[in-house]
């Protein structure tokens, strides 16, 4: 993916003098990184983009499921747990219009392309490190196995959408967080591609289900708090089960002067 962007936009590339980094393609607006870690422990951004407003990383995603895919996330830790990289109970900073337009785009281009009847487009709800960078920090990824990780169509639909995006974002409808939903929540999913609802955070389920009453408010503030564009409105996927917590949303978003919409 990064080769195919460095074509494309005609980037100048030169040695990094920092050892993190093996190299930095640039033009006028895009600052393109090669860092020899891992991309969850990249907590160390700031020092690289400091003048930026956002990071795309690039990187390959692997789902047990072997369904195809192409996928777009925040980082972050909602539980207590950070066995990929950050802080437990800590969301990096998202920035909504840039996440959607990514999925919005991506699935533009993939429809119109070879790749289109193969990769299921969607967002991943927010998982894994980094968490510390100050910069608002997505992922864009491909998925699932080997095979998908080389296919050159691939490559190219990420560096004509991210190409496409650098220039122009999509125009919000509204910009939201998510809660409930699986790991690939396909109802916030919908609202990106059919109304143009920008989203920030998302929290699944499976997150809720494992978090107290006032933790699940404290992580809803966060989420709220940790994105560089003002959240609107509070989007629920969720079941009758968890209606205590629910309230406490519903709570949270009329202290945030925020509306609340079930789906």
């Amino acid at each position: 993916m990064a080769e195919r962007i460095i074509e494309r936009r005609g980037l100048i590339c030169t040695r990094s003098s920092d050892p993190r980094a093996s190299h930095v393609c640039e033009d006028k607006h895009v600052r393109l990184a090669g860092f020899i870690d891992d991309v969850i422990h990249l907590e160390y951004l700031d020092e690289f983009f400091h003048s930026f407003n956002a990071v795309i990383i690039l990187s390959r995603h692997r789902a047990s499921s072997g369904i195809l895919s192409l996928t777009v996330h925040y980082t972050g830790n909602p539980s207590g747990e950070a066995l990929y990289g950050g802080r437990p109970r800590k969301l990096a900073m998202s920035i909504p219009s840039l996440g959607s337009s990514l999925l919005y785009g991506i699935y533009d281009v993939a429809r119109s392309s070879s790749i289109g009847s193969m990769f299921n487009v969607t967002y991943e709800a927010t998982h894994h490190g980094p968490t510390e960078n100050s910069v608002p920090v997505v992922f864009a990824e491909i998925g699932s196995s080997e095979k998908e990780w080389i296919l050159g169509e691939a490559h190219d639909a990420w560096a004509i959408t991210i190409d496409r995006v650098i220039a122009n974002r999509i125009e919000c409808s509204s910009i939201g967080i998510g809660i409930g939903g699986n790991h690939y929540p396909s109802r916030f999913t919908e609202l990106t591609i059919e109304k143009r609802v920008c989203m920030g955070h998302m929290i699944p389920r499976y997150i809720l289900k494992g978090l107290s009453r006032d933790e699940s408010v404290d992580l809803v503030k966060q989420a709220l708090r940790a994105s560089s564009e003002r959240i609107e409105i509070i989007y629920i996927e969720e079941k009758a089960a968890q209606a205590e917590k629910l309230r406490a949303i519903e709570k949270v978003a009329s202290e945030f002067s925020l509306k609340v919409e079930y789906l």
